[in-house]
């Protein structure tokens, strides 16, 4: 094989490779925008769908980012309402709750829909771009690809 077949080959393998990988993970993250009703076009539905086995033990608090850029690429800002949300979820559990282990099993999803527009400031009319990512208790990430959201 000449050194351009190899070099082509190579970088299909590493491309296939990569893809597989993103691919295979535990978790997957799936974002859409919902504008059935109206006022609505700042909400998205999160579903969080399982490859495999996996356990969210009590110890590991995981919990879904969700990143919300404005038309300029910039992150938005937290609303009162936002900030409050994050700092509440920041404290630590009290020694009086009671933790139930999580686990999903493969082929099991679950759904959420989300008001980011009440969440973060989202005022200024354009298009803004959401994804959320997850971390996994074996280390990983889980991430959503990235969504636009056309605010008026």
């Amino acid at each position: 094989m000449n050194n351009k077949r190899k070099l082509l080959m190579l970088t299909f393998l590493a491309f296939a490779s990569a893809s597989l990988n993103a691919q295979s993970g535990p978790i997957a993250i799936d974002l859409r925008p919902l504008q059935s009703e109206p006022g609505s076009a700042k909400k998205v539905e999160l579903t969080l769908r399982s490859r495999q086995l996996v356990n969210f033990p009590c110890s590991d608090v995981s919990r879904i980012r969700i990143y919300v850029y404005k038309p300029d690429g910039s992150l938005a800002q937290d609303t009162a309402e936002g900030s409050k949300l994050k700092e509440e979820q920041s404290t630590p559990q009290s020694h009086s709750s009671v933790c139930v282990s999580n686990t999903m099993k493969p082929g099991q999803s679950v759904k959420q829909d989300i008001d980011v527009g009440n969440l973060y400031e989202m005022d200024a009319s354009g298009t803004y771009r959401v994804k959320a990512e997850l971390d996994l208790p074996d280390g990983s990430t889980a991430r959503s690809s990235l969504i636009s959201i056309q605010v008026r």
